[in-house]
């Protein structure tokens, strides 16, 4: 989640965030959700902060919908899973969906935002976001690709995935995915000025993907931790 001038936007859904954005601010006070595309693990926390919209409600506040920015064709995946069509509408009738467009910036309360296709197994965006003179760069799914380099180019922080280990280094073009040696060799190309590390999948280690990194970019490298705030 980003904040700035209490704006809040959340970047993907995936399990268990509901219950841990609960720690930061109520479900009704998000301002827009962003999901880089449309694997199970960015988006199935949606489900239930569309019911926390619908049913948590607290009787001051008037039903509004939750901005939702997605690839297109996301209504349809989510609802395909909801029975019968009245569930669809209703999941509908909270949340507002408008396709990602890369051709343009996208403009939300105090952030700039520009996305790029990258090189994931189905449609995917990275993403950079402006806010006070500053840049968060986030790479989402991808294997190593012209455009996210070029994205990242000067980032204040690169959010950048690291799911492979180093021996699965051949297999990134196959499924779509970095290494962390991959994600500092990004980093130090874009000369960004600090590398975060996101999206381990075990067996590989948060500790491994960021000595690897640090092979290949020598400014800060961090590991991502939950419930931790990074200042951009």
């Amino acid at each position: 989640m980003l904040e700035e001038d209490g704006f809040l936007l959340l970047i993907d859904c995936g399990n268990g965030i509901l219950s841990r954005l609960q720690h930061y601010c109520r479900v009704h006070e998000l301002s827009t959700v962003i999901l880089s595309h449309l694997h199970s693990d960015h988006i199935l926390d949606l489900y239930p902060l569309r019911l926390a919209l619908e049913f948590a409600r607290y009787p001051e506040l008037s039903q509004t919908r939750l901005l939702v920015l997605a690839p297109e064709g996301a209504p349809e995946v989510l609802t395909s899973l909801l029975i019968p069509q009245a569930s669809k509408e209703r999941f509908l009738a909270f949340l507002e969906f408008r396709p990602i467009d890369p051709s343009r910036p996208e403009s939300l309360g105090p952030f700039q935002i520009t996305f790029a296709p990258v090189a994931h197994t189905i449609p995917t965006f990275a993403m950079a976001i402006e806010a006070a003179g500053r840049r968060l760069v986030y790479s989402a799914d991808t294997a190593p690709c012209d455009a996210l380099e070029e994205l990242a180019a000067g980032a204040d922080l690169f959010l950048c995935e690291a799911t492979l280990r180093e021996r699965e280094a051949h297999l990134a073009p196959q499924v779509g995915h970095l290494t962390g040696r991959m994600a500092g060799s990004i980093a130090r190309h874009a000369r960004v000025r600090r590398l975060l590390l996101t999206h381990f999948f075990p067996p590989n280690t948060p500790e491994e993907s960021a000595i690897e990194a640090a092979k290949e970019f020598t400014g800060e490298v961090l590991v991502s931790e939950e419930g931790r705030s990074y200042e951009i």
